[in-house]
C-alpha cells in the first residue's frame, strides 16, 4: 500500500462538473493499492498518517497534528501509484490492484480515519467516482482494465487484421486499432497471422502477443484484463477458457514468435498452444458467453439473446 500526502489549504475532486469531495485546510492523501496488501497495513498506515504532526505550531515549528488544528482529509484511490517505469518509457500498472482488491481496502482505510476523530469530510463517493472517473485521477473498472491493455500493448502493437472490406478497416482503425491487410487470408489462417506478425515492430524476446478474434462480442474487459495480467517473466502462454475449456483471447510469449510466423495452410495458434500446453495457463472466462464467436447474422442474434451455447474451443 502506498500513499502521497500533501498539505493543503483546500482540495477537492468533480466529476462531470459535479463536485464530490472538498476539504479545507488539511491533507490530501492519493492511495495505492497492490495485490497482496492487507487490512493491517490499512490500519498501520492510516495511524501513521492520522498522527502525522506536520503542521506549524506558534513558534514555527512543525509540531501540531490534525486534530489540534481542526484539520480534515481527502482520501482518493490512485492506482497509477503502482506504475512501473522501469523499462522502456511507458508505464504498466500491472502491480496495481484490481478494483475487488482495491476498493475494500480503500474503504477499510477511510473508515480508519474516521475512527481517529480527526477527519470531517473524507471523499467516500467511491462508488460515484468508480462509475465516472474523478478528473483522471480515480477510474472506473471498464476504463482500468482498457487502460491496462492499451499499456502493455502500446498503439504500435495493437493491429486490426482486415481481409474483407474498407468498412471493417475504418472500423478497426476507429476502435484504435491499425489495419493490416490480408489479401491471402482465404489461403489459410497462418497467412493472416503473418499479415498481422509482419506489420508488428522488432518483438523484444520478454514481450508477449495477444491473439484475439473480433467475432466474440460477449467477451468482457475483465476475462481480458486478467489475461493481460498473467504476461510475466516466465510464463509462455496463456488462455481464456471455461470449465477447462480453452478458447480465445490467447495471450503467447514472444519467444513463441519463430513457430507462430512457422504456420502453414490453415493452421492457427491452436497448434502452437497445443505444443506446449504443459505450460499453458487457464484462465477461466466470467461467462460462458465470452467465448463463443458469431460468425453470421443469426449466430450473432442468437448470442445477443443468450441462447449459445457452444463455445469454439482449441
Amino acid at each position: 500500500m502506498r500513499a502521497v500526502l500533501t498539505r493543503v489549504k483546500s482540495a477537492s475532486v468533480s466529476v462531470d462538473g459535479n463536485v464530490i469531495g472538498q476539504i479545507g485546510p488539511g491533507f490530501l492523501i492519493l492511495l495505492g493499492v497492490t495485490h497482496d496488501d492487507t487490512e493491517a497495513q490499512a490500519v498501520k498506515l492510516a495511524d501513521k498518517l492520522t498522527g502525522l504532526r506536520i503542521f506549524e505550531d506558534e513558534d514555527g515549528k512543525m509540531n501540531r497534528g490534525l486534530e489540534t488544528v481542526n484539520g480534515e482529509i481527502l482520501v482518493i484511490s490512485q492506482f497509477t501509484l503502482y506504475g512501473n517505469c522501469r523499462k522502456g518509457r511507458r508505464p504498466d500498472f500491472l502491480a496495481a490492484a484490481r478494483p475487488e482488491v482495491a476498493i475494500p481496502l480503500y474503504e477499510k482505510f477511510v473508515s480508519l480515519c474516521r475512527e481517529k476523530g480527526a477527519v470531517s469530510i473524507i471523499n467516500d463517493n467511491v462508488e460515484i467516482a468508480a462509475q465516472t472517473g474523478a478528473d483522471g485521477v480515480h477510474v472506473g473498472q471498464e476504463d482500468l482494465e482498457a487502460g491496462r491493455a492499451r499499456e502493455l500493448l502500446g498503439p504500435d502493437k495493437l493491429i486490426g487484421v482486415s481481409a474483407h472490406s474498407v468498412e471493417e478497416a475504418l472500423a478497426a482503425q476507429a476502435a484504435g486499432a491499425r489495419a493490416v491487410d490480408s489479401p491471402d487470408s482465404a489461403r489459410g489462417l497462418s497467412f493472416t497471422i503473418r499479415a498481422g506478425l509482419s506489420a508488428l515492430a522488432p518483438i523484444p524476446a520478454e514481450d508477449f502477443l495477444l491473439f484475439a478474434a473480433a467475432d466474440q462480442p460477449r467477451l468482457g474487459s475483465g476475462t481480458a484484463a486478467r489475461l493481460l495480467d498473467t504476461a510475466r517473466p516466465g510464463v509462455l502462454t496463456a488462455a481464456a477458457c471455461w470449465e477447462g475449456k480453452p478458447g480465445n483471447p490467447v495471450l503467447f510469449s514472444a519467444a513463441l514468435l519463430p513457430e507462430l510466423e512457422a504456420l502453414t495452410g490453415d493452421q492457427g495458434g491452436r497448434v502452437v498452444l497445443r505444443r506446449h500446453w504443459d505450460r499453458c495457463i487457464l484462465l477461466p472466462a466470467e461467462d460462458p458467453l465470452e467465448l463463443v464467436d458469431a460468425d453470421t447474422p443469426e449466430a450473432l442474434l442468437a448470442l445477443r439473446q443468450g441462447e449459445s451455447d457452444t463455445l469454439k474451443s482449441y
